[in-house]
């Protein structure tokens, strides 16, 4: 990772994730998933620019949600894979992490 991105690897109900949060200036992808995203969708979090995808192939699913910022020009990764991950919603999980960052004054 460069200087400026932090990362937590965690497992949370028997997923594992990893987050990533780093000052930018703008919206960009910081996730470190590189795929042909099979759903891309663009969201909402707490008023923050989101945009979500997800990679379903052979070896299984793989979701990102990216949120950005604005007011503290802090980017925000989080991702998780599975075999199956149909009607599983990253964002319930995203929106935790981000009003715990605003709690603790990221």
């Amino acid at each position: 990772l460069s200087g400026d991105t932090e990362e937590l690897h965690f497992t949370l109900n028997g997923l594992d994730y990893v987050a990533r949060l780093k000052a930018a200036a703008e919206f960009e992808d910081i996730s470190g998933m590189y795929y042909t995203w099979t759903t891309t969708f663009d969201d909402e979090i707490k008023g923050c620019e989101c945009k979500l995808m997800r990679y379903s192939g052979d070896e299984g699913d793989i979701d990102v949600c990216l949120w950005y910022d604005a007011a503290s020009d802090l980017m925000y990764s989080l991702t998780t894979s599975d075999g199956s991950l149909d009607g599983y919603d990253i964002t319930a999980l995203a929106m935790q992490i981000y009003e715990l960052t605003q709690k603790n004054g990221q």
